[in-house]
């Protein structure tokens, strides 16, 4: 907000030149993920919004430092802190924090554009059509958390993350109307809902009747037997980095924002001189994460 309105004030100004420049710094530790954004966005050559971003690692101050990177007091630094503090404190690199819980997302890799493909012609002689099938995955989100809805098509083994709803105080008849008004709502095949949320009557109807009354789709909620917050974890880091070779084999265009920033803002708790990390993660940040982590165990299965 504070940027916006930044940009906005820029924009007024009557001084010779309008609208004029500003200068934003800062370091990439602990940041938060629209910070990024911009900064990665301000890389390109080309953006929106007029940035330049530029990279001064502590080494770039000659003075302090003679020599630059291979200044006694640098190399004594990298080998006193972790790889992380060290990239993002000294080096002006972006590096997953310590207590992140997926760490393998890069966002160079799982990051790609994909088009939502509503047809696939087939080699049928009566020239007929193929629709590419749509799935949904699901968490209802209640308040003060977000409602979470990705849309996903599977590209043969990759599965590719395409659109998200990301709501807050919504109702979900309100959630399940703008998604039917989504170009792709005609190719959905069916929805995967939070098992343990998902068919909670708190209400006449519970979240996954709603769906199938007013959208007229199959939901399905996969078993709770052995789905604990760590299994789930441990599955879907084998779609984001597998092998020896660290193959992925989940992206997301980047119009799934919120579900991209989730992956930064899912931490562990913080730990305390003489306290253990604590096993399970915050429960918070989750709400995409936490959809396609039930998506992945209904569809894919023990094995993947």
């Amino acid at each position: 907000e504070l940027w916006d309105r930044g940009l906005s004030r820029l924009a007024r100004s009557e001084e010779p030149g309008a609208p004029g420049w500003s200068w934003a710094s800062g370091i990439i530790q602990d940041s938060l993920p629209w910070f990024l954004e911009l900064f990665e966005e301000g890389e390109r050559p080309q953006n929106v919004h007029d940035l330049r971003s530029y990279r001064m690692p502590s080494w770039s101050n000659q003075a302090t430092f003679p020599g630059g990177r291979t200044n006694p007091k640098i190399l004594a630094l990298e080998a006193q802190l972790s790889s992380s503090d060290f990239k993002e404190r000294i080096a002006a690199e972006i590096a997953p924090p310590s207590d992140i819980v997926f760490p393998e997302f890069d966002r160079a890799v799982h990051i790609k554009a994909w088009r939502f493909q509503p047809l696939l012609w087939t080699l049928d002689p009566r020239g007929s059509q193929t629709k590419w099938p749509v799935t949904l995955a699901i968490d209802p989100g209640y308040e003060p958390g977000a409602y979470a809805v990705l849309a996903i098509q599977e590209d043969g083994l990759m599965v590719r993350v395409f659109d998200e709803i990301y709501e807050h105080r919504k109702t979900v008849e309100q959630i399940v109307t703008m998604a039917m008004k989504r170009p792709w709502w005609g190719n959905v095949r069916y929805a995967v809902i939070d098992p343990f949320r998902g068919e909670q009557h708190k209400a006449p109807e519970s979240q996954a009747e709603v769906w199938r009354r007013v959208g007229k789709i199959q939901v399905y909620t996969p078993t709770r037997r052995g789905l604990s917050i760590l299994e789930g974890i441990r599955k879907y880091r084998s779609f984001l980095a597998r092998g020896e070779q660290k193959q992925n084999f989940i992206t997301f265009d980047p119009a799934c924002r919120n579900t991209i920033r989730e992956h930064r803002l899912y931490r562990r708790e913080p730990s305390t001189e003489g306290r253990r990390l604590q096993v399970n993660p915050v429960d918070r940040d989750c709400h995409s994460l936490k959809a396609l982590i039930y998506w992945l165990c209904a569809v894919k299965g023990p094995a993947g």
